[in-house]
């Protein structure tokens, strides 16, 4: 009878050792299944982050594109509905870049774009906003910035842009190329509309290709004489 007994307590320990150690095992299965899905969806979080910064990025300059800049400048006008979430504008364009292509060639047409986003980028703080706004045509949004500081940052960008030297291809020639900018610039105004803002800003731009180029003018300067400012760029 003890016998049985001993038996039978050897036979239950062993059964619940058996489905201890399945119960372990599934655990087991079920930890690696759930890593491997969490890596999965981190794989997939990325790649998605990925594809998103792809589609709101110009391709050739990096800089962000007009889509991303539409989109960007929607959001802070309708955050000023709001609060007060005050801005500036910069809208700035490459100097008779028709020239640079016609003489250079396209391909250095890009790398003028290019080193054009680079110099933009080491004058803007992490807040602030480039985007390529269409061909040789670019913006700056300048979170929280007045139209003076804008101005200043503007004036700093233009002149470091018309100091630098940028080599080519054609440089053995004797031939070096500069590059000049004009900017246009606007602040937020209590009612504006996006619409507002950039136009009052291209307005600005336009009267700095006007009156000589490789110049910075503000919305302020535009305003005595809206009627005078032409439709052409370059």
């Amino acid at each position: 009878m003890l016998d049985d007994i001993k038996t039978m307590k050897q036979n239950l320990k062993k059964e619940v050792a058996a489905i201890q150690a399945t119960v372990r095992k599934k655990e087991e299965q079920d930890r690696q299944q759930m890593d491997a899905l969490a890596k999965q969806i981190s794989r997939l979080t990325v790649e998605l982050k990925k594809v998103k910064t792809k589609a709101m990025t110009d391709g050739l300059t990096k800089a962000y594109n007009r889509e991303a800049f539409d989109n960007y400048i929607r959001k802070i006008v309708d955050q000023n509905t709001i609060k007060n979430s005050p801005f500036s504008l910069l809208m700035l364009d490459i100097d008779d870049f028709k020239k640079i292509n016609d003489e250079y060639g396209h391909q250095i047409g890009d790398r003028v774009l290019v080193a054009v986003v680079r110099k933009c980028t080491e004058f803007i703080r992490d807040e602030d906003f480039l985007a390529r706004y269409g061909g040789e045509e670019f913006v700056i949004v300048l979170p929280g910035a007045s139209l003076r500081n804008a101005l200043k940052k503007a004036q700093r960008l233009r002149k470091a842009i018309a100091g630098t030297h940028y080599t080519t291809d054609k440089e053995k020639e004797g031939k070096s190329l500069s590059i000049t900018v004009s900017i246009g610039a606007s602040s937020f105004r209590k009612n504006d509309s996006v619409s507002t803002v950039i136009d009052r800003s291209d307005q600005a731009l336009y009267q700095a290709k006007r009156t000589g180029k490789n110049r910075v003018v503000s919305e302020d300067d535009i305003e005595s004489e809206p009627s005078e400012l032409t439709s052409g760029k370059g």
